[in-house]
């Protein structure tokens, strides 16, 4: 691998491309489709939103893939995970200023504000900054072993590990 990257649009068209479909996947799931009332006629509707459903974990994929791409070789920097965070804290208080602001009957709530200042799955719900957050810690390690590992090594490392986050997410749900 190079060491310097330089960013071309087709990366940048494809993290749109991923980004538009996370926005989809949200859209479907919290949208305003009540699924409980779909009727056997309306089915290409269903069928449509468990599409824009399957393509959420497609985009996520893509989104950390390309990011990785750029961040691979790059020394770590403390500045990174730290801006990462303050800028999620910042944007959520944020958001939560305006819509607290914009609905009256909205009450502020100091379990709120608790929430919104620890930009971690629990007790925002912020998976992704977690996981980006520990990517951007552990990119040292992993750029380590991409230097040090043969390609079968690398490969079987990658489909071991995907497969147990596979596996950990089947039986999430099960």
């Amino acid at each position: 691998m190079k060491n310097s990257r330089v960013r071309n649009s087709e990366f940048e068209f494809l993290r749109i491309i991923s980004m538009f479909m996370i926005v989809l996947c949200h859209f479907c799931a919290h949208g305003t489709l009540d699924i409980t009332n779909v009727n056997a006629a309306q089915g290409h509707i269903m069928e449509v939103n468990l599409f824009f459903l399957f393509l959420g974990p497609i985009g996520v994929t893509l989104f950390v893939l390309i990011g990785a791409y750029f961040l691979c070789e790059k020394k770590f920097n403390f500045r990174r995970p730290i801006s990462l965070v303050l800028q999620t804290v910042f944007y959520s208080f944020i958001l939560y200023l305006f819509f607290l602001l914009k609905d009256n009957h909205l009450p502020f709530q100091a379990e709120s504000l608790k929430t919104l200042l620890l930009p971690f799955p629990e007790p925002s719900g912020y998976w992704f900054v977690e996981a980006y957050l520990v990517l951007l810690i552990l990119m040292p390690l992993l750029n380590l072993l991409i230097q040090n590992l043969t390609r079968y090594q690398l490969f079987t490392t990658i489909i071991g590990g995907d497969s147990l986050r596979l596996n950990t997410r089947f039986t999430y749900y099960f």
